[in-house]
C-alpha cells in the first residue's frame, strides 16, 4: 500500500500501544536486509515493538523476500522512489511506538544497543534524540556518526582538507568532532540517521522530517529543530551498530553525489539564506577546481573524475 503524507509536516497523534517502532527505508538493498532484520530481532527488544519496512519501488524483489522470510514485518510498498525523508515520514504516520528508530538497512545491531538507548531515554525525559556508536565492519569508527551543525566554515574546512590535517584541534576538527574518540557519551548537535532514536513526544513537538531533502542532511535538520525546541540530542557510546556501506563519496554514484550536493545547498539556504548558497557555490567551486588539478597532476584519475562531476553539477545548478 502507499500512504499519503500530511502536507502540514506535522505528526498525527497516535496511541502509543507499543513501546518501540523501528522504521527501515529500503531501495534495492535486498542483500543487506537479512542481516539487518536478523540482528534486530535477535537483540534485546522491548516486549511490545513493531518493525516497518518502507520500500521505495525496489526492483530486486526486496518486498517478496521480506514477506517470505520475515512475515511479521509490516510493509509499505511505494509505487515510485519518494526519497528517504518522505519514506520515513510514511513510517512515522503509521507507527504506534513511544520511541521510533530510523534504521538503515545496511546495518547490523549489537545485542543490547536498542535496550541501552531506550533505558537511557527513559532515565532522561529531556532527551529527544539518541544516536549510537557507528563502526565499519573492521571495527573502525565512522566519524560521521555525529558532529556539529553544518556551516559555510565547516564546509571550507572539509573542502580544504584542514580538518584532516589537524583533527585533534578543537577549532579545525569541530565538524565531525574528530578530537573526541567516541569513548564517552555526550550531548552533540546532531547524530546520524543511520540509527537514530527519537521520542514520539519530540516528533509531536517539532514535526516530521523535512521532505525537501530527498536524502542526506534530513537527520541534521531534524536534530537542529529538536535542539531549537530545547530537546537534548545525545550520542550514547555504550550502544553501537555496524554500518556496512562505505561512507566515502569517492565510491558514490553520480546520482548519489548530486543528491548529496543538493541537500547541502538546501540546508545552508534554509538556515543561512542567500549568503549560505553563495558560500556553498564558491567553496565547492574553488575547492574542487584545486583538487581536480592536483589529482590530474598526480594521475589519480578516479578522484579527479569525482571533482569534475562536482564542478559540472555546480555549473548546471547556478544560484
Amino acid at each position: 500500500m502507499t500512504m499519503k503524507i500530511d502536507d502540514s509536516n506535522s505528526v498525527k497523534n497516535s496511541p502509543n500501544t507499543v513501546d518501540l517502532s523501528i522504521i527501515v527505508v529500503n531501495y534495492n538493498t535486498k542483500h543487506f536486509l537479512h542481516d539487518c532484520f536478523k540482528s534486530t530481532l535477535a537483540s534485546a527488544l522491548p516486549q511490545c515493538y513493531e518493525i516497518i519496512l518502507i520500500d521505495n519501488k525496489s526492483d530486486d524483489d526486496s518486498v517478496e523476500y521480506v514477506k517470505k522470510h520475515f512475515p511479521a514485518i509490516k510493509i509499505i510498498a511505494n509505487t515510485h522512489n519518494v526519497g528517504y525523508a518522505k519514506a520515513n515520514n510514511q513510517g512515522v504516520c503509521c507507527a504506534q511506538g513511544k520511541y521510533i528508530i530510523f534504521l538503515n538497512p545496511d546495518t547490523v545491531i549489537t545485542q543490547d544497543t536498542i535496550q541501552r538507548m531506550i533505558t537511557h531515554a527513559d532515565m532522561h525525559p529531556n532527551i529527544g534524540i539518541i544516536g549510537c556508536r557507528v563502526s565499519n565492519p573492521n571495527g573502525k569508527v565512522q566519524w560521521d556518526s555525529c558532529g556539529s551543525f553544518f556551516t559555510a566554515w565547516s564546509l571550507l574546512l572539509k573542502e580544504t582538507g584542514l580538518e584532516k590535517l589537524w583533527p585533534c584541534c578543537h577549532f579545525l576538527g569541530k565538524r565531525l568532532l574528530r578530537y573526541w574518540s567516541r569513548n564517552s557519551s555526550r550531548d552533540v548537535d546532531w547524530v546520524s540517521g543511520v540509527c537514530l532514536m527519537i521520542r514520539r513526544e519530540t516528533l509531536d513537538n517539532i514535526g516530521l522530517l523535512d521532505e525537501q531533502f530527498f536524502a542526506y542532511m534530513e537527520d541534521m535538520d531534524l536534530c537542529r529543530r529538536a535542539r531549537a525546541k530545547h530537546w537534548r540530542v545525545v550520542f550514547l557510546h555504550e550502544a553501537g551498530i555496524t554500518h556496512r556501506a562505505s561512507s566515502s563519496w569517492q565510491h558514490a554514484t553520480v546520482k548519489q553525489l548530486h543528491i548529496s550536493l543538493s541537500s547541502e545547498k538546501k540546508y545552508l539556504e534554509k538556515y543561512y539564506g542567500f549568503m549560505g548558497v553563495v558560500s556553498f557555490q564558491l567553496i565547492h567551486f574553488i575547492g574542487s577546481s584545486i583538487r581536480l588539478l592536483l589529482h590530474l597532476f598526480f594521475k589519480n584519475y578516479t578522484r579527479a573524475k569525482h571533482h569534475f562531476q562536482i564542478l559540472a553539477w555546480l555549473i548546471q545548478n547556478k544560484l
